[in-house]
């Protein structure tokens, strides 16, 4: 397997795989394509943390980090955003989530990123060393319900880079 940059060359093969993905997940609003088709041409997005899972000529997952902010009193914060990490169904748990995920957090961590929040199943993440966001005083800018705030989750690139911020983080 070989994890690697998204070209643009790409899109069309990760947005299929994206859906196709998705149309199996446990948790699916059936919108996930289209959301890193509109991450793709905004200014949030960070093409060096679009990496793709190949494998014989095909991809067979993704992961996108973008740009997000921190609203709190004190200013606007800019960090990232796990927007999105998908895998072929009959590549799921071997390991090619957990090795995209590990890419782009290092990846982030070099090009000086200091803090990543996502809204994802605690269980997963945890394992990366995400935490509930909340345990920084930092919440979702919609009403959560209470059996999902553990996975409105943060995780500092940079220890104490979230330090005396509380506020709302758009996902």
């Amino acid at each position: 397997m070989n994890i690697r940059q998204e070209t643009e060359g790409d899109f069309g093969e990760v947005y299929a795989l994206i859906k196709t993905a998705f149309e199996t997940a446990a948790i699916s609003d059936g919108d996930e394509q289209e959301y890193y088709a509109r991450i793709r041409r905004s200014d949030t997005c960070i093409p060096e943390l679009s990496l793709v899972a190949e494998q014989d000529g095909r991809i067979i997952g993704h992961i996108m980090l973008a740009r997000t902010l921190v609203r709190s009193k004190t200013g606007e914060h800019e960090f990232l955003v796990l927007a999105i990490l998908s895998v072929a169904e009959e590549r799921r748990r071997s390991g090619v989530g957990s090795a995209l995920a590990r890419a782009a957090l290092d990846r982030a961590t070099r090009l000086g990123h200091r803090a990543v929040f996502l809204a994802g199943d605690h269980r997963y993440y945890g394992r990366f060393g995400f935490v509930p966001a909340s345990e920084y005083s930092i919440r979702y800018k919609e009403d959560v319900p209470r059996e999902m705030l553990d996975n409105i989750m943060a995780l500092e690139l940079t220890p104490g880079s979230l330090d005396g911020i509380k506020g709302v983080v758009d996902l």
